[in-house]
């Protein structure tokens, strides 16, 4: 450290003499106003210093669905889904925020949607709908020391069958000197269940309309924990309701990623979930169960380049219901995921196919390019 020009006993200046006070008002003087120019410029570079830079994402999806998916109440007919959107990052703000949007187009295939009237017709949705659906969505994302407040909605922008919103809140605490980590979340999703559809109740066999409305609200805990220099788990449980669509279910789900070395990891989750038996049914389907597992492994050879390969598997299980037998299904998922990256930008592109032991099949493929701004 360079040593003070003067010894600190020395007086840095002159006491100057007390001055009387004015009894009028004073003129502001140019001193002050350079103060605070610069005060208001500091404010705005806070604003702009960032620590994420801002960014721009576009992406492109094309899906396929075709089979029998067994626990579903679509046909077997094949459907083709394509979404282009659009996000903006704000990047850190004020040192300490960060702002997304985001806009969905979607291009719809309704074909294995089928709608049934009162008198047992079906028909399928696409033979109503085939427009182009937008879908807003937004986030901020704010952090103050180590806590963290993350909150995300959507809202559907025009005429669609399905029309709805969405909310989540997260809120989580790090501890870094434990290498911990406590989340809490709390999300909702409002969705119409589209036209007017009727089924013959299998206890009764009476015919009544299908719930119109689907209400899910979702309470979850989670904890991540470092383990050893090269493992970390995470443990999460989690409650949700459906009124009057759904009976009220919970579960939960267990990770560990293990780092492989300095270049790869591996990375392996399972879980379940289970519906309430003491709780009314609202349509012709009995109770679910579901258990599931994934395995990932992920490789970064260096900056420019990620990739990644994921295997899953999930079974669903349905009680009996009335005359219809109990099932299980199994479907089988295979993914996989590259990343290249530049000095300011991004390339993906993510592949996803799925079977099961029904017919049924599905495929997604994913392209997005990101840009700092």
């Amino acid at each position: 450290m360079r040593p003070l020009s003067r010894p600190l006993s020395r007086p840095l200046s002159r006491p100057r003499r007390r001055k009387r006070p004015c009894k009028r008002r004073c003129p502001l003087k140019p001193q002050l106003g350079a103060i605070s120019f610069l005060g208001v410029a500091l404010v705005f570079s806070g604003c702009f210093a960032w620590a994420e830079q801002p960014t721009v994402k576009l992406s492109s999806s094309l899906g396929s669905e075709s089979g029998n998916a067994g626990l579903t109440t679509t046909d077997s007919a094949s459907a083709v889904t394509k979404i282009s959107s659009v996000d903006v990052n704000s990047g850190t703000l004020m040192g300490s925020a960060i702002l997304r949007t985001g806009v969905d187009v979607v291009s719809p295939d309704y074909s294995r949607n089928l709608v049934t009237d009162y008198h047992g017709n079906s028909h399928p949705l696409s033979g109503d709908y085939s427009h182009l659906e937008s879908r807003l969505r937004a986030g901020l994302d704010f952090y103050r020391g180590p806590i963290s407040f993350n909150v995300d909605g959507s809202e559907t922008l025009n005429s669609t069958p399905y029309p709805g919103s969405s909310a989540k809140l997260v809120t989580s605490y790090e501890d870094h000197v434990n290498g911990s980590r406590y989340a809490i979340g709390l999300s909702r999703m409002d969705y119409s269940a589209g036209p007017a559809s009727y089924y013959i109740n299998p206890d009764t066999l009476t015919t009544q309309q299908r719930p119109a409305r689907n209400l899910d609200d979702r309470l979850s805990a989670s904890y991540q924990q470092i383990l050893a220099e090269r493992l970390k788990s995470k443990i999460e449980i989690f409650s949700g309701e459906k009124p009057d669509s759904r009976p009220p279910y919970r579960g939960g789900e267990i990770s560990l990623a293990f780092a492989l070395g300095d270049e790869s990891a591996l990375i392996g989750k399972t879980g379940g979930a289970h519906e309430d038996r003491n709780s009314a049914l609202y349509d012709d389907r009995g109770y679910f169960d579901a258990l599931w597992s994934q395995l990932e492994y992920r490789l970064e050879p260096n900056y420019h380049w990620s990739l990644s390969a994921t295997v899953g598997s999930i079974l669903e299980m349905e009680t009996a219901r009335g005359t219809l037998a109990s099932q299980q299904v199994g479907t089988d998922s295979i993914g996989l995921s590259a990343l290249t990256r530049g000095r300011s930008w991004e390339l993906g592109i993510k592949a996803l196919a799925s079977f099961s032991n029904t017919g049924y099949q599905s495929a997604l493929i994913t392209g997005d390019f990101t840009w700092q701004i």
